[in-house]
């Protein structure tokens, strides 16, 4: 076992971590791996939308609470008699389309969810790292053809991207006024690009509307065939978070800060190449182009993930198209024998971290 999975698994084994959104596409994988590493887990969050559920399929055995994170009396108490050693908060509204049709909600529960977490965090005093995790789409607007660096300027053009530039203000201001010394929790952000992977049936998202088009026979929405993203494996990121919590556990003041987690291998791509690949590998499907969404987004949007690498030593392991594969193989088991592998998968996945 190598150094880096040595360095994970001291961190985390028999420590007591929260963490908010576990029900969700990335907090189900984030639980699993914890689980993995002998963590001692507690989830909150809302239970999982429509469709089939990963976080139940996967049969995690930690505790976990189903509540609303703007409900600070619940979550205060959770924490209390819990006392959290480590915390990632995930949990979100986390769709951009629903953003618009939902402005009110999308604000207080991105806004409000991440005060109560650092509030109770603040009070509690027994967190010694947490990791609050936004999103790449947290950047101004730029014509500029280059990949975003973790200083260039924040903004929103939506009311998603907009709430998660203001979580991040929040956070700053936490590091800042109550984060600050040498007995209060380390405080990190992770910025993903377009996660994907297996156990995502999340609305308005790629890969599932390609898997529900593929294995259910409906007709797949092809929306901005030409827009750019960084897709990364859920499994990169994951470990990108994970990464992050334990040098923010070790105290590392590098770490208190904002990174990019974005695939250093191969930058971004637009939607076009992963239908390509999608229909090279997967049951046939129909497709229609819809016309260019009521809803705008940014064209191209490409992070720069020197500084993860650099500062916490981190790198996506998975390249492009071995994503995808992997990503499409999840599914495929899925719907043709009714079993996941994830447990498999991820088990695979952390042996070759190197």
């Amino acid at each position: 076992m190598g150094l880096r999975k040595n360095h994970l698994t001291a961190t985390y084994r028999n420590k007591r971590v929260l963490v908010t959104g576990h029900t969700g596409f990335k907090g189900s994988w984030l639980s699993l791996w914890l689980e993995l590493l002998g963590a001692e887990v507690y989830g909150v969050a809302l239970p999982a939308g429509a469709g089939p559920q990963h976080s139940k399929l996967l049969a995690l055995k930690h505790r976990s609470e189903h509540l609303d994170i703007r409900d600070i009396a619940a979550f205060e108490k959770i924490c209390t008699d819990f006392r959290p050693e480590i915390v990632f908060h995930l949990a979100a509204q986390s769709l951009v389309g629903t953003s618009y049709l939902e402005p009110l909600t999308t604000f207080d529960v991105n806004i409000r969810g991440t005060l109560n977490v650092l509030e109770c965090a603040r009070k509690i005093g027994s967190a010694g790292a947490i990791v609050c995790v936004t999103s790449d789409k947290v950047y101004a607007s730029t014509t500029v053809a280059k990949a975003l660096t973790e200083d260039f300027r924040l903004e929103g053009s939506s009311p998603y991207a907009a709430s998660k530039s203001a979580c991040e203000l929040v956070i700053a201001s936490y590091r800042q006024s109550y984060f600050n010394a040498s007995h209060s929790p380390m405080l990190g952000v992770a910025r993903a690009g377009n996660i994907i992977g297996g156990g995502d049936w999340g609305e308005q998202r790629l890969v599932p509307d390609l898997i529900r088009a593929s294995y259910e026979g409906k007709h797949f929405l092809l929306r901005n065939p030409e827009f750019q993203r960084t897709w990364l494996h859920v499994f990169d990121a994951i470990h990108g978070y994970l990464v992050l919590g334990a040098e923010l556990a070790a105290r590392n003041p590098l770490a208190a800060d904002a990174f990019n987690f974005g695939p250093i291998s191969h930058g971004s791509r637009p939607v076009t190449a992963v239908l390509d690949l999608a229909k090279q590998r997967l049951p046939p499907f129909a497709t229609d182009l819809v016309p260019r969404a009521v809803y705008p987004e940014e064209a191209t949007i490409t992070l720069d993930a020197t500084k993860a690498r650099e500062v916490l030593g981190w790198k996506n392991y998975l390249d492009f198209e071995q994503t995808i594969e992997d990503t499409l193989e999840w599914y495929r088991a899925f719907y043709q024998t009714g079993q996941i592998t994830s447990r498999a998968a991820l088990t695979h996945f952390i042996e070759n971290i190197s």
